[in-house]
């Protein structure tokens, strides 16, 4: 048996591999979801030792995730986030969102400033999926909406695709 200790998840056998693992942690003054999904029961350590750097630049990746949410909504040909804000102004009154985001009335009228307000949630890892690495979910938090805007990333960090999922 070979176990590997990775932060937030502690040892992982990687020669009998849950599906699933889940933690919740503190992070930037909110609990995000962490989780690690595998498709197979086996893994090499060194692509733990990947999760484990990617892990360790959580910090970096949320900010990165931050500029390329800015970006999509300061593009006129994209429509992800301009749609996740649009949705909530038409489906929540403007003064509960405000309360909701300790805001002012006229500033998520402006619209604008309701880009800061989305917060990581959720950070789910495939280390062995071909299809995403890394799965970046955020929100103006779980308590407003379920609904997400949705960061697909590569094993190096870099941006594959951004959505909006409920």
């Amino acid at each position: 048996m070979t176990f590997f200790e990775l932060p937030f998840f502690g040892k992982i056998n990687t020669d009998n591999l849950e599906e699933y693992y889940d933690t919740v942690i503190e992070f930037n003054g909110t609990a995000i979801e962490l989780d690690l999904n595998f498709e197979s029961n086996t893994i090499e350590p060194t692509q733990l030792e990947k999760v484990k750097q990617f892990l360790s630049k959580l910090d970096q990746f949320d900010k990165d995730c931050r500029k390329e949410i800015r970006e999509d909504y300061d593009d006129e040909d994209a429509d992800t986030v301009r749609e996740y804000i649009d949705f909530h102004l038409e489906n929540i009154e403007v003064k509960d969102l405000a309360r909701a985001l300790n805001m002012d009335a006229k500033a998520v009228e402006q619209k604008e400033p309701l880009v800061e307000k989305l917060q990581l949630v959720r950070l789910g890892l495939y280390p062995d999926s071909e299809d995403e690495y890394a799965i970046f979910d955020y929100s103006f938090g779980r308590g407003i909406t379920d609904h997400l805007v949705v960061l697909w990333k590569d094993e190096e960090g870099t941006l594959t695709e951004i959505g909006m999922e409920s």
